[in-house]
């Protein structure tokens, strides 16, 4: 199950959901949508 967040696009948090494994999966005006999908263990 993916998890999915959204951040404000200034905020500098989001390069460390990068750096655990999120991706950007869409934007609007001032977020960055952002998706994990945990592999199966």
């Amino acid at each position: 199950m993916p998890l999915r967040l959204r951040c404000l696009k200034w905020n500098p948090v989001g390069s460390l959901y990068r750096r655990h494994g999120f991706t950007v999966i869409d934007d609007t005006e001032i977020h960055f949508i952002m998706e994990r999908v945990r592999p199966f263990v």
